[in-house]
């Protein structure tokens, strides 16, 4: 857990800002790609810690990132000796439109089986193509790095100024909701209703 996400957020920016600059550049070579990788992968690692740790707004999980999917051609999985040979597992010539939230965009990327760059003309670095060693099987994903760049920017700067918490006897758990205005009707029901069910628990039985 985080208690302090100040340093968390700086680091994030800065590797935003960083990410943006290192893709404009023109010249490939091994250092840039390994910086591109670990840039991206730094940065969803640190905005799911963010989320983890209830330092986000609770609607963050459920932005919505726009992407590409190339399904499966079919054939066996990719695996350790040929995952780089992405054309023969995924019908590349088949894009289809859609999006991903911003949760389980971070999870993709942590467990991320296969991390491979898409250029522009000029060699600049326009997109990445991505999947999973959970997801491999049924597709990989392409994302625009400004897209990227721009969540890394956005959830940097996403400081919650209203929080509601309720513990759940039974389960020790806490509900949490973190925003910028006041909890929505749905959960503030949900709590009063987990806050009736504990009072009702605790009051004393009449004699």
């Amino acid at each position: 857990m985080i208690w302090e996400s100040e340093p968390w957020r700086s680091h994030l920016l800065a590797s935003a800002r960083d990410l943006a600059k290192r893709a404009k550049t023109k010249r490939m070579t091994e250092r840039r790609s390994v910086f591109v990788e670990e840039a991206v992968f730094f940065g969803a690692y640190v905005m799911r810690k963010l989320d983890d740790s209830h330092k986000l707004s609770t609607s963050w999980r459920g932005t919505a990132l726009e992407c590409k999917r190339f399904p499966p051609t079919g054939r066996r999985r990719p695996n350790l000796m040929d995952w780089h040979h992405i054309d023969r597992h995924f019908d590349l010539s088949k894009p289809q439109s859609d999006t991903m939230s911003a949760r389980d965009y971070c999870d993709l990327v942590v467990h991320s089986f296969i991390f491979m760059e898409l250029l522009n003309d000029d060699r600049s670095i326009e997109a990445f193509y991505i999947t999973s060693d959970k997801l491999r099987g049924k597709g990989i994903w392409q994302f625009g790095l400004n897209t990227v760049i721009d969540l890394m920017a956005k959830t940097a700067k996403d400081w919650p100024a209203v929080a509601r918490m309720v513990r759940d006897p039974e389960t020790g758990e806490m509900m949490v909701w973190a925003g910028n205005t006041e909890p929505p009707e749905q959960w503030t029901r949900n709590a009063d209703k987990l806050v009736h069910e504990i009072r009702s628990k605790w009051r004393p039985k009449a004699e």
